[in-house]
């Protein structure tokens, strides 16, 4: 095989060769090396640092070290390691790198590269197993003996026993055949049969176990001592560890076995064509794949891919560069397979193309796999919808479109209500169902021209182009709010999929992406603290309220971080007797200047579920400390009513930490309170409302339904909730004695809690007719202004003087 011949060979079997001149930056690579580093020799100069800027970074050094080793070493030196291209991609190779000495100095490396990408597992074994043996079995020296005429060995060499692990005794007349390899055994008692019959030189290769077990290869030569009349006195012989040579001839055989096997079996196809492209030959197994004759592989070419192929195929053959071409065989069974072709020329002494020698693999399942890869990079994995990255870009086409037709686009912003109430008390499973079963409703509802994307956790973002009024928009949306409050079934239970909307419009609420989408989640913010499971389009007031809220919420994180929240108390008062029966605590925050500032400043601080839960657990802390020393001071307080928000009541821990708090003070459940609205009712997850409500209630503490009569379904509550009071709104306080039909109902509601057997508690009381009408209604107790309003403890006086009149 001609140095040429063996260069194509090396660049079909992905090997690359480099020379490196020691105390120089002088380097040389093959041309396969280049290919396998991914880099052009045009382009790139390669010397030492240059090419280990080319290993991957977690194997640089190693090589480095290997390297500089091997100036020192006289063994080769193998190891597997990682090529990372300028693209980003890796090649994972098996290098070979033995010293060039001369005079006993090393003068320059050499090495070949492996390109074992493809059959990274098998070769990395091997060199695995080449490092163990290379590092834990040392050359054995030679080990001379001696054998009498019939061959029985007389003397042996100490370093047997290091070699086998057996004493030189054991060894002595046949022993040592007991450490020759069973396969071996035969042959090299027939070998020695034959030279003690002929007195002729013994040259036998034979395998022996040594000390660990594992067997060497020994070459032992004997030559035998004659006397006078030409009788043998004594055999004299040499062992000589031959191990490398023999696995070195082992791997030659080996890589010769590979080489024919690459042809017959590994997946890469080898073929010849003349100078001008005819196929000349295929290996065996192209009929397997395509079923044809491979001087017809054009016709099996998918038809979109004949044009483009067959001119990359035409422009090397003009210039002579080497093709790395991708495209669709039709297979045997009539479908189609991506199969990868790589090819390069070979040159006649007289520079011109003799022949080209190339490859044909089968890369469907690889190339099916990057596509999804690349599918998954623009999609959301759980959904299956378009993922942000891929949304940015069709909105910005959208835009674009609608800019050049003159015509209007509307974005939409979906968020999942309460969300994190389904995650946090059904789990993730339950999320995802209902995040999946959103995308699927979505999909089936919305037109063939509209992009939906899930744009990270429970949002989703719609894009509708042609859409320019808000009335379109509406329509779209109520569609799909509508398909949308279907519950979701989900292991046995129904979950709700409801989800608020924002809305913005091009051009009227922006013309660029950045600006709809910011007007869209203002829309959405302002239809989650409203009305959620609604439309809002984005209308300029919507800044100011967000900023507001921003404030609002900012100013509570504020109050809680710097200890500013307090307790205000309001009595409670016996209309029956005049006295305090118990109080109120209402929440007041201080700012920066020492003013009092009410809940109604903050307002939107109780929508924000983190915000909300922290200042219950504040004020709770606040009255549970009051409440201890009160006690402690010998003052009979009653209780202490305490207002609980939907947040509150939905954590799985409230009505615990709530029980600790006063059982760590020392104090009965029953100086505590709870008060509630119905909201807390009517907001999802009422059923885990029930479940802490009757909790406590079952500890002793007592449950006040307040602001009773301005919500909904009050009666059904009153059944349905552990409620323990009735506490009547200050709207029906105020015209009770000149408003017949306030009248009425403060009467109905006091009647009804008598008849139900529940403490009733008229709010906003503030005249003394007011307190007249309801003492003589039937009403236990009152608040209001008339009495207190609501103060810091330190300014309510003991025993307190109140006469209700």
């Amino acid at each position: 095989m001609s140095a040429e011949d063996l260069e194509e060979a090396f660049a079909i079997a992905q090997m690359g060769v480099w020379c490196w001149r020691v105390g120089t930056d002088e380097i040389a690579w093959s041309r396969e090396l280049f290919r396998i580093a991914g880099r052009a020799a045009q382009d790139f100069t390669p010397t030492l640092e240059t090419t280990l800027d080319c290993i991957h970074p977690e194997d640089r050094e190693l090589v480095r070290w290997r390297l500089l080793a091997a100036v020192d070493a006289y063994d080769p030196i193998g190891r597997e390691f990682r090529i990372r291209r300028p693209d980003g991609s890796e090649r994972h190779c098996w290098a070979r790198i033995s010293p060039i000495s001369r005079s006993g100095r090393v003068e320059a490396i050499r090495g070949v590269v492996l390109d074992l990408t493809d059959q990274r597992l098998a070769h990395r074994a091997l060199a695995e197993s080449e490092e163990h043996h290379r590092n834990t079995v040392e050359l054995s020296p030679h080990m001379p003996w001696t054998a009498d005429p019939a061959g029985k060995l007389l003397t042996i060499s100490g370093r047997w026993t290091i070699l086998t692990g057996l004493s030189e005794a054991e060894a002595l007349g046949s022993g040592w055949l007991d450490q020759v390899h069973a396969e071996d055994r035969e042959a090299i008692v027939a070998a020695v049969a034959r030279s003690l019959a002929s007195a002729a030189p013994l040259d036998v290769k034979v395998r022996l176990r040594c000390a660990d077990g594992a067997f060497r290869w020994f070459r032992s030569r004997a030559y035998p001592k004659l006397d006078a009349a030409g009788a043998v006195e004594r055999w004299y012989g040499l062992s000589e560890d031959v191990d490398e040579q023999e696995q070195t001839l082992a791997r030659l055989r080996e890589s010769e076995e590979h080489f024919r096997y690459a042809v017959e079996l590994n997946p890469q196809i080898p073929w010849t064509a003349d100078p001008q492209g005819n196929i000349l030959d295929a290996g065996p197994r192209w009929n397997e794949l395509i079923g044809m004759q491979p001087q017809n592989w054009v016709e099996a070419l998918h038809p979109e891919d004949v044009d483009a192929t067959l001119a990359q195929w035409a422009h090397s053959l003009r210039t002579g560069e080497r093709v790395d071409l991708r495209y669709r065989l039709r297979g045997r069974n009539g479908g189609y397979k991506w199969c990868r072709v790589r090819a390069g020329p070979r040159y006649a002494p007289s520079g011109e193309i003799f022949r080209w020698y190339g490859v044909v693999e089968d890369v469907d399942e690889q190339t099916v796999a990057q596509e999804r890869i690349s599918w998954s990079a623009s999609h959301d994995v759980l959904t299956d919808l378009p993922n942000r990255a891929l949304f940015d870009a069709r909105l910005g086409e959208g835009l674009a479109a609608a800019e050049a037709a003159g015509e209007g686009l509307a974005l939409l912003i979906f968020d999942v209500d309460h969300f994190k109430q389904i995650n946090d008390t059904l789990g993730h499973d339950a999320g995802d169902a209902v995040l999946r079963t959103l995308a699927e409703r979505l999909r089936a509802t919305v037109r063939p021209m509209d992009t939906i994307a899930r744009l990270g956790g429970d949002e989703f973002a719609l894009i509708l182009p042609g859409v320019a009024s808000p009335e379109e928009a509406a329509t779209i949306a109520e569609r799909i709010l509508e398909r949308l409050r279907e519950p979701v079934p989900h292991l046995g239970a129904k979950l709700d999929c409801r989800a608020s909307i924002g809305a913005s419009l091009y051009p009227v609420h922006g013309t660029s992406a950045g600006d709809l989408l910011k007007h869209a989640d203002l829309a959405l913010y302002s239809s989650k603290a409203g009305r959620r499971g609604e439309l809002l389009v984005f209308a300029p007031h919507m800044r100011e309220e967000m900023q507001q809220r921003v404030t609002m919420t900012n100013a509570a994180r504020t109050a809680l971080l710097e200890d500013r929240i307090r307790a205000f108390y309001q009595p409670k008062i016996d209309l029956r007797t005049g006295k305090i029966a118990g109080f109120e605590a209402l929440a007041r925050w201080i700012d920066s200047r020492g003013t009092v500032h009410l809940p109604a400043t903050i307002a939107a601080a109780f929508d924000d579920h983190e915000v909300s839960t922290a200042i219950t657990r504040r004020m709770l802390d606040l009255v549970v400390t009051q409440m201890r020393a009160w006690h402690d001071s010998g003052i009979a307080f009653g209780h202490v009513a305490l207002n609980a928000s939907t947040a509150d009541l939905q954590r799985p821990d409230f009505g615990d930490m709530l029980l600790a708090s006063l059982g760590d003070a020392g104090l009965s459940p029953a100086h505590l309170q709870l008060e509630v609205t119905e909201t807390v009712f009517l907001a999802r997850g009422a059923e885990r409302v029930e479940r802490s409500l009757r909790m406590l209630n079952h500890e002793g503490v007592r449950i006040a339904l307040d602001d009773f009569g301005t919500g909904y379904a009050s009666l059904s509550h009153l059944k349905q909730f552990p409620v323990d009071i009735i506490k009547i709104d200050r709207s029906f306080i105020s015209d009770i004695r000149e408003s017949a039909q306030q009248s009425v109902i403060a009467e109905a509601v006091i009647t009804l809690g008598r008849n139900l057997g529940m403490e009733v508690v008229a709010e906003g009381i503030e005249t003394q007719p007011q307190a007249q009408w309801l003492r003589d209604a039937g009403c236990h107790f009152g608040q209001g202004f008339l009495y207190s309003a609501a103060i810091p403890a330190e300014g309510l006086q003991w025993p307190p003087e109140r006469d209700a009149g």
